[in-house]
């Protein structure tokens, strides 16, 4: 049993030998753009892979970090809107997806082993080795209704739980794609489900005792993730940024596609009705729709953030993303159109967490600054030590970015993995007296 980890409150650290209390309140992100990034809890330096919240400022993510010689599950819940996080790390194995029932008290995370909570995250327990009972590792898990709950993953895996994920039994037909894994899985009611691999789409409309294959089109190739409203109406997600959409329970398909892009795929789909959803693609970009799919707005181009693995719509304007490098994305304004980075000027200093974050050797540092200035960016030890000079002249409003690159800066050459500190200071032209000073932390590992 493993209990909840305690409150905490993010520190910086400052190479004039201070700790500085970080603001959870500062947004990340240039103020045209509709998503801003949310401070992640201290611990947790790898990629989210899940998340589940109830309302805008209530809920649950998971990671899959490493921790000593291996990977661990660590899982966070904030209550109050981002202010603090309450942290678990659960020894016995990695976290790939998080669910919770509605009110709150039943979760369940995990991958190979299933992890259950009964009162609200206080306490986890290993409910059921899956493996045990002849399935896959798991890689997505919902609840159907406070006791029914659906997970599908590798090995053709499909189980349901009857008792809110204590006892768990395999339901998957006997045609599945065992050879491949089910990391789409939309539930519609106790009844109907809705599970996807990369070249098959199956259903259940009697709570998974039969199951019909759905067709695509194949020249679409492998589609990864599936959302539907009822047993008719619904979308599937892939490769090359494909969306389709069938109104008739798969016996026509509309492409909804936008322009393709060979290396990219849309991994993750969550829609709020018939008309309003959100995509979110393997490297970083979202788009969403409010007329069914007709238009697809880009809001995030892709590059800009890390990867994504999942998105969750609230409401109208509330919607949530997470991915590689701690990245956790908030829009409250989601129905703004989308996203022009570099239009207008920042109306404030923002430095960003650089990317990717742990790094191996290069990793990228963006800035904001809303009028022209001085601009010095340094790399500091975890001892107060210079480490590199990034940047040390003037430069106009707007948004820019540099690369650090071990090697590439003297005493940097022979930098061991570790925790190293970079530093913006940003002093307007002609008012030197008033300055922009922050600093964040990096995590090198090699």
């Amino acid at each position: 049993m493993y209990k909840i980890g305690k409150k905490f409150r993010w520190l910086i650290f400052s190479p004039f030998c201070l700790l500085l209390s970080f603001t959870f309140s500062q947004h990340l992100v240039e103020q045209n753009y509709v998503w801003h990034q949310i401070p992640l809890p201290d611990s947790i330096y790898a990629r989210f892979y899940d998340l589940h919240f109830f309302n805008d400022s209530t809920g649950w993510i998971c990671s899959m970090t490493r921790i000593g010689n291996g990977n661990r599950n660590v899982i966070a819940y904030t209550k109050n809107g981002f202010l603090n996080w309450d942290t678990t790390i659960i020894q016995m194995g990695r976290g790939l997806f998080i669910t919770f029932s509605n009110d709150g008290q039943v979760g369940l995370t995990g991958e190979g082993a299933v992890i259950r909570t009964i009162n609200g995250g206080q306490t986890w327990e290993k409910a059921v080795s899956v493996g045990s009972i002849g399935g896959g590792s798991i890689v997505r898990m919902e609840f159907a209704s406070d006791s029914i709950v659906w997970g599908s993953g590798t090995q053709g895996t499909i189980l349901k739980s009857t008792d809110a994920g204590l006892t768990w039994e395999l339901k998957q037909p006997e045609f599945v794609r065992s050879d491949l894994s089910y990391k789409g899985l939309s539930i519609v009611n106790n009844q109907i489900v809705f599970a996807l691999c990369g070249f098959q789409l199956i259903y259940t409309s009697d709570g998974g005792d039969n199951w019909s294959e759905i067709p695509f089109p194949i020249e679409f190739s492998r589609m990864i993730d599936v959302k539907f409203i009822d047993k008719d109406y619904g979308w599937i997600t892939g490769e090359y940024r494909t969306i389709l959409r069938t109104t008739d329970g798969g016996n026509t398909w509309e492409d909804q596609s936008p322009k393709p892009i060979m290396s990219d795929a849309f991994k993750s789909i969550d829609a709020l009705d018939y008309s309003t959803a959100i995509v979110s693609s393997t490297q970083g970009a979202i788009f969403r729709t409010d007329d069914g799919g007709k238009t697809w707005i880009e809001q995030i181009p892709r590059n800009v953030f890390p990867g994504i693995e999942r998105v969750q719509i609230i409401n109208k304007d509330v919607a949530y993303a997470v991915g590689a490098s701690g990245l956790i994305l908030k829009t409250t304004n989601g129905s703004t159109t989308s996203i022009n980075e570099g239009t207008q000027s920042p109306k404030e200093y923002i430095l960003y967490q650089n990317y990717p974050n742990p790094f191996n050797s290069i990793t990228t540092i963006r800035y904001s600054l809303p009028e022209d200035g001085k601009v010095t960016i340094k790399v500091y030890d975890i001892l107060g030590r210079e480490i590199a000079t990034l940047v040390n002249e003037e430069k106009p409003a707007g948004t820019h970015s540099v690369n650090f690159s071990v090697g590439s800066f003297g005493a940097a050459s022979n930098l061991t993995s570790g925790v190293y500190f970079y530093q913006l200071i940003a002093m307007p032209i002609g008012r030197q007296a008033s300055r922009f000073v922050e600093t964040k932390k990096m995590i090198l590992l090699r």
